[in-house]
Order: C-alpha cells, then structure tokens, then sequence
C-alpha cells in the first residue's frame, strides 16, 4: 500500500499531519488524520482531529 507524502496523492494514511486553520479553536493548527477500528473490526471511523482543540471532521482540512 502506498503511503501519501505531503498530500501528493488524495488517500490519507493513519498518523498524516496537515496544517491548516481550525474553526474551533481559529488558529492554525495541525490536524492529524486517525482510523479507529471497532472491537471487532467491523466497522472503521476515519476523521481528522485538530492537536489543539480537540475538534474532528471527515474531510480533510485544507491546506494554507
């Protein structure tokens, strides 16, 4: 499986990094993109998570 580099390609890896601005916290932070399995793996949850506040959106933050 091929792992993104600096946002080349449109498939984010578990433990990617983007900086961009948060509308929680409206400051530039990094986001960090995490997939969550389920106990039994069942069911997969991918978002983005802002480092500073918390906040999580499934679309990937856009980049300044």
């Amino acid at each position: 499986m091929a792992k993104s580099s600096s946002g080349m390609t449109g498939v984010a890896s578990d433990g990617d990094n983007v900086s961009a601005d948060c509308g929680s916290c409206r400051q530039m932070t990094t986001w960090v993109y995490r997939e969550k399995k389920s106990m039994f793996g069942l069911k997969t949850s991918r978002d983005w998570t802002c480092t500073r506040c918390g906040t999580s959106q499934e679309v990937k933050p856009a980049a300044e």
